[in-house]
C-alpha cells in the first residue's frame, strides 16, 4: 500500500484553466495598473540628485608604534560619515543656505502619512469651514520660531541627502536630491565644504601640529545632473505586475464565491445529474469577449443575431472536435431512445447565454447531414435568434401536402434535409399567450414525418412557459456554459425540473477550453 503523505506536485493545467477563463479580467486589470503608473510617472514632480565627491584624512593616529588595521579604517571611516550627517554639520549648512526658509525644506511633502494628514485637513477645513477660522497651512511656518525651523529644516536635509564610502578607499561620496538640479549641488557642496572646516577646526584645537589635515573637497557637486526617480519603464512594469496580481486575486476571489461549473465532478457529484459530455470551445463560433465587460441588461440590448456559418458549424467541419462532441451526444440520445420512431430532443439552460441555439442548430445540422429527417423548432419566444437567423433562408414547399395552414408553419432549408418551424407567421401571433400549445401541436403534427425533432428551448429563469414545453419532449438536455454557468442557477433549474426529472437525460458542458479535451482526442 503506497501512502501519499508526500508534497503533492503543482499541476499546470488548473493554473492554465484558471488564467484561460479569466485573461479578460487579468487583461483590464493590468491595464488599469500600467495606466496608473504612466500616470503618476507624468504627473509626480521631478527630482534632482547632485554628487560630491570628498577624500577623508587618512593619517590615523598610531600609538606604540602599531600599524592600523582594516577593521580600525573601517571604525573611523565609519566614524567621519557619521559626522557628515550630524545635526551640527547639517545646521551649518541650514544656516548658510537658508534653507529654513525655503519651503521644500521646512513643509513636509513627502510620505504617505503627511499627504493623508493634508488630505484630512483639506477635508476637516471643506466640512466644519463655518467653525474653523481660515487659515493657510503656509502661515503655520511662518509662526514658528526661527530656531524650530531650523530644526525642521536639517531634519528634512538629513532625509534628503547621503553619506556613503566609495567601495575599500578613504573617498566619501555625499549625494544630496532636491527639486531643481541647482539646489541639488548647492547643498552637497556646502555639506562638503562645511565638513572639510569642521575637520580644520578640530585639528586646529586638539594639536598644535603644522601640518594640515587632509580632509578636502575631491570633486565638487555640478548642477547639471540628471533626473532622479524611478524610470518610466519601471513604473510600468510595476503597474503591469501590480495590475497582474490584483487581477489574479479577485479573480480567485470571484472563482470562490461565484461557484462556476468548470469540471465534470462539479455536475455529477455536486449536483448529482449525468454529464453527457464536453463542447470545446470554438473561435468561429466565440462573440465578442469585450461584450463580457457590460454589464448584463447593456450586453443583451447589443446582442447580434447568429451568423448562418455558426449555425452549420459542424457540417461545414464535419471532422472538428467540436462535430465530434456532437456525435457523442446523438449515441447517448440514441441508447436512451431505446428504439423509439421520432426522438424529441430539447435543450434548455438555467440562464441565457450558454448558447443554446448554436448547439441544437449544429446538432440538426449535423444529423440531417447524415440523412435523418429532422425538423428544428424554435421555441425560445424570448430571443428567437433561430427565426432571425435561419427563415431568411427558408422558403415553403410548393408541393400540395404543404399547402395547408397547420404545415405551412415548417419551412424548408435549401440544400438539407432539414426542415425548420419558426416563430413567425399569424398563427405565433395569435396563440402567443399560449405558447406550450403551439409548441405542443407542432410536435404531434409532425412526429410521424420525421426520425429527429429538435426543439430549441428557452432558458428556465427568463420563461415561465419553459417547464409546461418539458411535457412534450421525449428528452431534455440541460446546457452549462463552462466557468460561467453558476452552480447555484443551475441546481435551482434541476429543482423546478424535478416532476420531470426523468426526462431529464443529463447535462452538456458547453464552450470548455481545448486543453480540457484531451481525454475526447
Amino acid at each position: 500500500m503506497t501512502s501519499d503523505d508526500g508534497p503533492r506536485p503543482l499541476l499546470l493545467g488548473p493554473i492554465l484553466s484558471f488564467l484561460s477563463a479569466n485573461w479578460l479580467w487579468l487583461t483590464l486589470w493590468a491595464v488599469i495598473g500600467m495606466s496608473l503608473a504612466g500616470t503618476y510617472a507624468m504627473r509626480a514632480e521631478p527630482t534632482y540628485r547632485a554628487r560630491a565627491v570628498i577624500i577623508l584624512d587618512y593619517r590615523l593616529p598610531v600609538s606604540d608604534g602599531q600599524v592600523s588595521s582594516d577593521s580600525a579604517d573601517s571604525a573611523y571611516i565609519d566614524t567621519q560619515i557619521k559626522i557628515i550627517e550630524s545635526n551640527d554639520v547639517l545646521l551649518e549648512v541650514v544656516e548658510e543656505l537658508a534653507l529654513h526658509k525655503d519651503p521644500e525644506f521646512v513643509s513636509v511633502k513627502s510620505g504617505l502619512s503627511s499627504k493623508l494628514a493634508a488630505w484630512r485637513s483639506s477635508l476637516e477645513r471643506m466640512i466644519f469651514a463655518a467653525r474653523m477660522p481660515t487659515q493657510d497651512a503656509t502661515l503655520s511656518a511662518e509662526a514658528r520660531p526661527d530656531d524650530e525651523l531650523r530644526q525642521i529644516a536639517a531634519r528634512q536635509l538629513w532625509s534628503a541627502m547621503r553619506a556613503s564610502r566609495a567601495a575599500r578607499s578613504y573617498v566619501a561620496e555625499i549625494e544630496v536630491t532636491a527639486s531643481s538640479s541647482e539646489k541639488s549641488a548647492r547643498v552637497a557642496n556646502a555639506i562638503a565644504r562645511t565638513y572639510v572646516d569642521h575637520q580644520w577646526k578640530f585639528r586646529m584645537e586638539a594639536t598644535e601640529r603644522e601640518s594640515a589635515p587632509l580632509a578636502r573637497i575631491l570633486t565638487p557637486a555640478s548642477p547639471l545632473v540628471e533626473r532622479t526617480g524611478v524610470r518610466m519603464s519601471v513604473l510600468l512594469a510595476l503597474g503591469l505586475f501590480a495590475g497582474l496580481g490584483f487581477g489574479i486575486c479577485t479573480a480567485a476571489a470571484r472563482v470562490v464565491m461565484k461557484r462556476t461549473v468548470g469540471e465534470r465532478s462539479d455536475l455529477e457529484d455536486e449536483l448529482a445529474i449525468r454529464c453527457l459530455g464536453l463542447v470545446p470551445s470554438v473561435r468561429a463560433l466565440r462573440p465578442n469577449p469585450f461584450s463580457r465587460l457590460l454589464p448584463r441588461w447593456l450586453r443583451r440590448s447589443y446582442r447580434k443575431p447568429l451568423s448562418s456559418s455558426a449555425l452549420s458549424y459542424a457540417a461545414d467541419f464535419p471532422t472538428s472536435l467540436f462535430c465530434e462532441a456532437l456525435r457523442l451526444l446523438r449515441s447517448q440520445l440514441v441508447v436512451a431512445a431505446s428504439g423509439h420512431r421520432a426522438i424529441v430532443v430539447g435543450v434548455v439552460s438555467a440562464c441565457g447565454s450558454e448558447g443554446r441555439s448554436t448547439l441544437i442548430a449544429n446538432f440538426a445540422q449535423l444529423l440531417a447531414r447524415a440523412g435523418d429527417k429532422v425538423l428544428l423548432i424554435d421555441a425560445d419566444f424570448q430571443t428567437r435568434q433561430l427565426t432571425q437567423t435561419l427563415a431568411p433562408l427558408t422558403y415553403v414547399s410548393s408541393d400540395g401536402s404543404d399547402a395547408d395552414a397547420e404545415s405551412s408553419e415548417v419551412r424548408c432549408l435549401p440544400g438539407t434535409a432539414l426542415k425548420f418551424a419558426p416563430l413567425l407567421g399569424p398563427a405565433v401571433d395569435k396563440k402567443l399567450m399560449n405558447r406550450p400549445d403551439w409548441v405542443g401541436r407542432i410536435i404531434a403534427t409532425h412526429r410521424k414525418d420525421f426520425d429527429w425533432i429538435c426543439v430549441d428551448m428557452p432558458a428556465l429563469a427568463r420563461c415561465g412557459d419553459a417547464l409546461a414545453m418539458v411535457s412534450f419532449l421525449d428528452h431534455l438536455v440541460i446546457l452549462a456554459e463552462w466557468n460561467k454557468t453558476d452552480r447555484s442557477a443551475l441546481g435551482l433549474a434541476l429543482k423546478m425540473l424535478e416532476p420531470q426529472r426523468l426526462k431529464v437525460l443529463g447535462a452538456v458542458l458547453n464552450k470548455v477550453a481545448r486543453r480540457k479535451m484531451t481525454l475526447m482526442e
